[in-house]
């Protein structure tokens, strides 16, 4: 009798074991993918006017308008893969804290993408793979890091998948009350973006926006502050100026006195 209880009992614990190691793992919640806006993509819509501004308006609409130029054509395949994943695609769990989005985007023809997210404690590792049929496969595109909150992160990105080594760096923050900000940094030596950098932010002030630009190839520093409601702003920089002082815009774009 006392055998076959022992056989009895060491059967039940072979059959827990065999249960407990086929048993699929706790997958937990996938994390939010941040906003395009709010984490990757600088927005330069707001800045925009089909109307004729003069000179203080004017230096600072050419000064975005390059950064613009960058992030529209250099950028345009990072963007779009990113606004896509944003959407509501379901991911695949793949194992080990690991997602993966997989989905299909357009810039001129078809493109596929891969967007892998790892969840380490209060952070997400990210990784955006591209493929272009013919062309590349499974690029490894960008990499980057964000609080799993959602509050914070960076971003590496390579130019394109004829070249190697980090091209731009990117910083974002995002706050509860829809503040933040975004910075670009051109991090490649030899680059024509090398040192540069623009830093767009949305602050609680009556001018809720601002750049601060930086030409390294100039020692150029220039910093805008405009209302996205009312269009009025100012500018500043020694470089085109000669002085420190802000030189102001109105809600037409005409150039007038800084109020005191």
């Amino acid at each position: 009798m006392k055998t076959n209880v022992r056989q009895i009992f060491l059967a039940l614990l072979a059959i827990l074991f065999v249960a407990q190691s086929c048993k699929k793992e706790d997958e937990g919640t996938p994390p939010e993918i941040p906003p395009a806006d709010a984490a990757f993509k600088i927005s330069t819509d707001d800045f925009n006017n089909s109307s004729k501004g003069m000179a203080n308006w004017g230096n600072a609409a050419i000064h975005v308008f390059v950064w613009q130029t960058a992030i529209n054509l250099t950028m345009v395949l990072p963007v779009a893969a990113y606004a896509e994943a944003v959407k509501n695609h379901e991911p695949e769990y793949i194992g080990e804290q690991t997602w993966e989005w997989t989905y299909d985007f357009t810039v001129l023809v078809k493109h596929s993408a891969k967007l892998h997210g790892t969840v380490r404690g209060d952070s997400v590792d990210w990784k955006m793979y591209i493929s272009k049929e013919g062309a590349f496969e499974n690029f490894l595109w960008y990499t980057g890091t964000s609080a799993y909150n959602g509050t914070g992160g960076y971003w590496d990105l390579v130019k394109s998948p004829t070249e190697t080594g980090n091209w731009l760096h990117i910083d974002w923050k995002r706050n509860n009350d829809e503040t933040g900000y975004i910075k670009y940094s051109g991090v490649k030596n030899g680059s024509d973006i090398y040192g540069d950098y623009i830093h767009a932010e949305r602050t609680g002030n009556d001018l809720d926006a601002k750049y601060d630009i930086r030409d390294a190839s100039e020692s150029k520093d220039v910093f805008i502050e405009w209302s996205t409601q009312f269009k009025n702003g100012k500018i500043k920089s020694s470089k085109l100026f000669s002085d420190e002082n802000w030189h102001c815009w109105d809600e037409s774009l005409q150039d007038v006195d800084c109020a005191k």
